[in-house]
């Protein structure tokens, strides 16, 4: 190494190292759920990073003025975390201060967008028909001009009818399902349908004796009840679905959740090429052997669904918006890996998707480099080069079957 690039080194680490010494003596406040200003649906998951020798009790939060210190607690993982909600539409002074020194404070904006969109995806296809649980008849205009008719919805597969003309619906549809104890070491498929399934509907208000329930074993050898949650709901004018392991007699938080989640995420996504004015239930299910077999969350949702929206930029929102839900709801992502249905042999194995699918999977290759839990969606997507941390091109190759 020449002198020249000796001393651009050693003047590169003493910077770091001065700025790493500098960030442990301040007050820090980071979302964790999503970047700051990518936010959407009132709440966000925050971390307050405490300088040295601070006491998590003599600090103060402040949401526009408004004292929300009871949200945060020290959690499990020694963290000083809190679900901040309530936020309003737009920009949110969130403000941190170490009450018995003054001068030490922190101040974060969390942009806020709404749960029906958009937050970076631009302006909205109109008109939109929002499914319904039935078949429902909706009146349609087209703005700009004298057009209208009545037209038939699309079946939502929620419980609940729209409540706006963002199709947004506040509650989202919990379904339980169980593995019988019988079934347990069987070849029987990680599916709740088919010739052999290994999953039948759990009732809630009358469970199974736990000794009728099979065991489960994820990929990081924590054993657990196996059951598994299904969650679909309305988010950006479409509709997501997930499933992943949760016993409903359990209790689970965000910050001390269940261990049958591994803590990784496998999003499918739908072949084909079509566009459509109809809010659609997702075309591609989430029930995969491969990935409930190791313990993986499967999510996928209808705007990542290419036989329904080819906009690869409203898909990467929808994805971030619900990979956001998801780690304010289940908990920290470690990473996710995405399989684009007919392709997704050239994804496991070479770890890049067809043309069509890459917006979408460069956020959740994004998701992966942050250092932050979660999603973190930059302004502009990030190069499709972004590098993938250790084990992230591996699970890849491997989770999927081809």
């Amino acid at each position: 190494m020449t002198t020249p690039r000796r001393y651009a080194a050693v003047l590169a680490l003493s910077l770091a190292l001065s700025t790493a010494a500098l960030a442990a003596d301040q007050l820090a406040l980071r979302t964790l759920s999503n970047r700051a200003d990518v936010v959407s649906g009132g709440d966000a998951l925050v971390e307050i990073v405490l300088p040295a020798g601070a006491h998590p009790d003599e600090v103060q939060v402040t949401l526009a003025g408004r004292d929300i210190t009871s949200a945060f607690a020290v959690r499990t993982d020694g963290r000083l975390v809190g679900l901040v909600g309530g936020l309003a539409p737009g920009a949110n002074d969130l403000f941190a201060r170490i009450v018995t020194s003054a001068g030490t404070s922190a101040r974060l904006t969390i942009t806020n967008h709404p749960v029906g969109g958009p937050v970076f995806s631009g302006a909205q296809l109109q008109p939109w028909i929002c499914a319904y649980p039935q078949v429902t008849s909706v009146p349609v205009s087209v703005p700009g001009t004298a057009l209208s008719a009545n037209v038939n919805s699309l079946l939502s597969g929620l419980d609940d009818p729209p409540e706006d003309a963002q199709c947004n619906v506040s509650r989202s549809k919990l379904s339980y399902f169980y593995q019988p104890k019988a079934k347990e070491g069987s070849s029987c498929f990680f599916t709740n349908t088919g010739s052999d399934p290994c999953f039948v509907a759990y009732d809630i208000s009358n469970p199974p004796a736990d000794a009728d329930v099979a065991n489960f074993t994820n990929d990081r050898g924590d054993t657990v009840k196996s059951i598994l949650v299904l969650e679909r709901g309305s988010m950006d004018r479409g509709i997501y679905q997930l499933v992943t392991f949760k016993d409903p007699s359990r209790p689970s938080t965000v910050w001390a959740r269940q261990n049958g989640w591994n803590g990784k995420l496998l999003w499918k996504f739908g072949a084909s090429a079509a566009v459509s004015r109809f809010q659609t239930p997702p075309g591609t299910g989430v029930f995969d052997d491969n990935a409930l077999r190791r313990g993986f969350m499967v999510a996928s949702s209808s705007l990542t669904d290419h036989g329904t929206n080819s906009n690869d930029t409203l898909g990467a929102e929808m994805m971030a918006m619900v990979k956001e839900h998801i780690v304010e709801t289940y908990g920290d992502i470690r990473y996710t890996i995405g399989s684009p249905t007919a392709a997704s042999c050239r994804t496991a194995t070479t770890g890049r998707p067809p043309t069509a699918a890459r917006s979408a999977w460069r956020s959740a290759r994004r998701s992966t480099a942050t250092t932050t839990p979660g999603f973190a969606m930059p302004g502009s997507l990030p190069s499709f080069r972004q590098p993938i941390p250790p084990g992230g091109r591996t699970a890849a190759r491997t989770s999927r079957p081809c």
